[in-house]
């Protein structure tokens, strides 16, 4: 991790960068009682350098079923659903996590539900994990069906894929357009309490049965642009509050 370290000091003074993708995962489940080693580095940089970073949650070997517009349907295949924590170091309590979700108008799939190859949370000592949920294509794996989101392979070509490596850059170029449109200087809690204020549930998960599972795959949902984050309408206003808590003290 002093690899990671030097890059994102080297990013962080040469172009004062404070948002970064870490989209790469340790093949290790997350302890509901035991924070990781690479966790706990991650935070350090984070508080150290200033910084935001944007985690994966992590990708299943073996997909559930895609999902179905069917409550219960849903509920048994989550129930059935083993083994399917999110990865380390998805635990980063001063970073944010993301999983992914299908992107709409695809055949065969639901838009903007959870992909079926999204691990879930929670964190440790039950830590809303992942924080957020983005787009990060379609994992039905049939060969003749797309997932739906596209990318540049490092041959410079247009290839598809899907994953939550893919999800993780996303909601980290939006916490970038954030922090880069806010005016002046403002705090890592400050970005991410805005998206956290401002994020919604998707559509396709509104059913009241679905909140605990929704909350353990999408976290607290997928935020606006950031144009609706900072703007709002005529009859709406975000105030944000910070302070620091002493140790030994209550809120």
């Amino acid at each position: 991790f002093e690899q990671v370290e030097y890059a994102i000091i080297e990013a962080r003074t040469r172009h004062n960068v404070r948002i970064f993708n870490f989209s790469m995962n340790v093949q290790t489940l997350v302890a509901s009682n035991n924070y990781s080693k690479i966790a706990e580095r991650l935070d350090q940089i984070a508080d150290t350098h200033d910084v935001l970073i944007c985690i994966s949650a992590g990708n299943l070997t073996a997909s559930r079923q895609e999902w179905s517009a069917d409550v219960t349907s849903v509920l048994q295949m989550m129930a059935a659903s083993q083994n399917d924590g999110i990865f380390i170091p998805a635990e980063s309590a001063r970073n944010i996590s993301v999983g992914a979700l299908n992107p709409a108008s695809l055949d065969g799939a639901i838009g903007h539900v959870p992909a079926n190859y999204s691990r879930r949370g929670p964190g440790i000592q039950c830590l809303v994990k992942p924080d957020f949920a983005h787009v990060g294509g379609c994992g039905h794996g049939l060969a003749s069906k797309a997932h739906g989101h596209y990318s540049v392979d490092p041959s410079g070509n247009v290839t598809e894929s899907c994953g939550t490596s893919f999800a993780a850059p996303l909601l980290a170029k939006q916490a970038a357009l954030l922090d880069a449109q806010i005016e002046g200087n403002v705090s890592r809690e400050t970005l991410i309490a805005l998206l956290t204020h401002h994020a919604k549930t998707p559509s396709g998960m509104g059913a009241k049965e679905l909140s605990v599972i929704g909350r353990q795959l999408v976290g607290h949902g997928t935020p606006p642009s950031v144009g609706e984050i900072l703007d709002g309408d005529d009859s709406q206003i975000t105030l944000v509050f910070g302070a620091g808590l002493m140790p030994g003290k209550q809120l």
